[in-house]
């Protein structure tokens, strides 16, 4: 997407726009947003507006930085094109996707755009907001010039967005990316319409956080002293302890958001892409390792066998969860 058309939208969006340190209106110039309540005044680069209340936030800050390291190589590295991630990300698209041309989807921590763009593909317009401007770059590359979108700088905890501006929102393996992920879940649910769909995508299960992730913690920490000088660590990513299903139920039931249904993704291909996400690291491997696509659909059949089975069936490594924004009473 070339710069400028972002700007196109950030005049159409303007009235969709709140301070995010007052949450007043913000006036749109050529290179800035200034609110019109306590004139704070937020930089636009690129047609990408950076809407961060000021002020040092070390846990924010660090998380930007680990991922701008990241973004040049994000999908590579997370394997987002493989016939597994692609089969998750079509289960939770799918419910935004129902809702049709023209309904305007909200995704915090849009990453590179890899989800929205396959939503304007389908004639929904995109806002994507994400605490990493060269996430964003890539995204603004990705999309296509022509497409109904809106990219900026955000944080999830405090949006910078009216409350009823969206028909659909989405977040995708990100909820354990902040500090308090059902302050997220309850912005999500302030800027949602009535009746909206409410997606969290991909959110990694506690159980491993219990047993395998201590294991590759300290392998990882070995590996920082035989290899000091590596890139920026995610304080999340060292920090969380996953929620379980029912844990993601109550928050988003605190925000008044209703279940439609939690699905449980990965089994065996949960174990294939950490192993070879592991290795890839240990090994120093770019591209990262690969099977072949017949395997990865054989294991994902396996998948739905196991889901059926009681002593594994909790044993998934991710949800898949959607909801609606409740009606008023």
């Amino acid at each position: 997407m070339v710069p400028g058309v972002a700007m196109i939208d950030l005049v159409e969006m303007a009235g969709k726009l709140a301070c995010p340190v007052c949450a007043g209106p913000l006036t749109v110039a050529p290179t800035a947003l200034t609110c019109s309540a306590c004139a704070t005044s937020y930089a636009v680069e690129g047609g990408i507006p950076t809407l961060l209340a000021p002020g040092q936030d070390a846990f924010r800050d660090s998380e930007a930085e680990a991922h701008g390291a990241l973004a040049p190589h994000y999908d590579q590295t997370h394997q987002l094109e493989t016939a597994r991630n692609r089969a998750a990300h079509a289960d939770f698209l799918a419910p935004l996707l129902a809702l049709g041309r023209g309904a305007r989807v909200l995704e915090v921590a849009c990453g590179t755009g890899h989800d929205g763009a396959q939503l304007v593909a389908a004639g929904l317009e995109f806002v994507g907001s994400d605490i990493t401007r060269a996430m964003l770059e890539k995204a603004q590359a990705r999309l296509p010039a022509d497409s109904r979108c809106f990219l900026a700088v955000a944080d999830g905890e405090h949006l910078p967005f009216q409350p009823l501006s969206f028909d659909g929102v989405l977040i995708a393996a990100a909820l354990h990316h902040f500090r308090d992920p059902r302050r997220v879940l309850a912005e999500l649910a302030r800027v949602a319409r009535p009746g909206a769909i409410v997606v969290v995508g991909m959110e990694p299960n506690q159980w491993m956080y219990r047993s395998l992730i201590p294991a590759w913690r300290a392998l990882r920490a070995l590996l920082d002293r035989l290899r000091p000088g590596g890139p920026p660590r995610s304080p999340a990513d060292e920090e969380t302890k996953g929620l379980t299903g029912a844990e993601i139920l109550a928050a988003m039931a605190e925000a008044g958001i209703a279940p439609v249904r939690l699905t449980p993704i990965w089994y065996a291909t949960g174990f294939l892409h950490a192993l070879l996400e592991t290795g890839s690291k240990v090994l120093g491997l770019a591209p990262p390792l690969a099977v072949p696509p017949s395997l990865e659909r054989v294991l994902l059949d396996l998948d739905l066998l196991l889901a059926k089975l009681p002593g594994l069936r909790r044993l998934n490594w991710n949800w898949n969860v959607v909801g609606r924004k409740r009606l008023p009473a």
